[in-house]
């Protein structure tokens, strides 16, 4: 074969070799678009923006990214302590169900070749063609004679009003302290809500339990009125739960009906209207609301452990400890569902097997007043044995903490 044709040859199959990578290259970048795109479109539903900032905070080395990323992280925070104090309720699975908030600084846009928009605009557009809930938050921080001001916009939902907060300290003291509430307030209002129901739960002064329950009371009142509606049976069993402490109790079951009225499989509100009822001395009416509960949901570990609870005040201790063993069986890691256990069987003279029960307890507690709590009932159980010194060390391990016992 001449050396012309063989040259030739061998320039096709380059040739040929060029178009097949080049194919190829195509085809990776395109799979790589579907990819990016199908990941952009399954995102988290709140997405925020880049927070807009004046240039003083830019020079100090914050970017309008780094503000967003570090208002996320404060509200991720608060929505990790939330479901933590949230594991022995229901709506825990509410907070599951919520996902994790996004920043848009967190995936770079991209320009589409040729096509005029870029993947952050496709997205949204197939977004809304598809009806997948998506709420867009922006917002900016300004300087002012005493401080800084944020301002948060939901740019979804209409009804949903701008906030606004200020701090006298730093740009870190505002994100840090006020600034990821205030996210969660703009876009899931029923965290920060749930986080503040906790700590009146806990409170221990008065003047704390007041402005706490201020505080709750306001939240409530905003979920109530501005979206999501979704998160409304919660608002109510909070409202009801919040009655039921303040022994409230008619008030607190007209709260539970209307969670109920939202959702007639809502357990948590079958629970409360038991707690309610119990508090008003109707034993045979509770019963009947937490067997109810069951009944929708056989696997719902706070059933049980609150049965427990109110089987062992009622001193039907053999009762309570199936209860409480039913609990533990659907909840291992429950520390409340231990510590009723111990109790039944200290009732019933089984000291060394409530021992048991208080140290398993003490170990899951990761509460300090609910671990003073269980210090306590295992203090007591140990001097009916006559071991006096370890009943007095756990004794002063309640003396020496800052918080006193509470019932979990």
């Amino acid at each position: 074969m001449p050396k012309a044709s063989l040259l030739g040859v061998f320039a096709e199959k380059i040739a040929l070799i060029r178009k097949i990578i080049f194919d190829l290259g195509f085809i990776i970048l395109i799979v790589i678009f579907i990819l990016m795109l199908v990941s952009e479109i399954r995102r988290d539903e709140i997405i925020l923006d880049p927070i807009e900032i004046p240039e003083i905070i830019n020079k100090s080395g914050y970017t309008s990214r780094e503000v967003a990323e570090k208002l996320l992280d404060s509200a991720q925070r608060i929505g990790f302590e939330a479901k933590e104090k949230s594991k022995n309720y229901s709506w825990n699975r509410e907070i599951n169900q919520l996902g994790e908030l996004g920043a848009e600084s967190q995936i770079p846009d991209i320009q589409i070749p040729v096509a005029g928009f870029t993947l952050q605009k496709l997205t949204r557009f197939l977004k809304s063609e598809l009806n997948i809930k998506t709420i867009y938050l922006s917002g900016e921080i300004i300087q002012t004679v005493n401080g800084y001001n944020l301002t948060l916009r939901n740019n979804a939902e209409k009804d949903v009003p701008t906030i606004e907060i200020s701090s006298n300290g730093s740009v870190e003291q505002l994100l840090k302290l006020s600034g990821g509430e205030a996210l969660l307030k703009i876009s899931k209002p029923i965290i920060p809500t749930i986080q503040t129901y906790h700590q009146f739960e806990k409170g221990q002064t008065p003047y704390k339990l007041d402005t706490t329950y201020r505080k709750l009371s306001d939240l409530i009142d905003y979920c109530l009125k501005h979206p999501p509606a979704n998160d409304d049976k919660v608002a109510y069993v909070l409202q009801g739960k919040l009655f039921n402490d303040l022994n409230r109790n008619d008030e607190a079951i007209l709260q539970y009906q209307k969670a109920l009225d939202l959702d007639p499989q809502y357990t948590i509100a079958y629970i409360g209207w038991a707690a309610s009822l119990y508090s008003l001395a109707q034993f045979n009416e509770a019963f009947t609301k937490l067997q109810k509960a069951t009944e929708i949901d056989p696997y719902d570990s706070t059933v049980y452990f609150n049965w427990c609870g109110m089987l062992n005040q009622r001193e039907r201790y053999d009762e309570a400890i199936i209860k409480c063993k039913k609990a533990i069986e659907l909840e291992p890691n429950s520390a409340v569902a231990y510590v009723n256990l111990g109790n039944a069987l200290d009732e019933l003279k089984q000291y060394n097997e409530a021992l048991a029960q208080y140290k398993k307890a003490s170990e899951l507690s990761t509460d300090s007043q609910d671990s003073n709590f269980i210090y306590y009932n295992w203090g007591i159980t140990l001097k009916k044995l006559g071991r006096y010194d370890d009943a007095e060390k756990l004794f002063k391990l309640v003396k020496d903490s800052k918080t006193e016992p509470q019932k979990p």
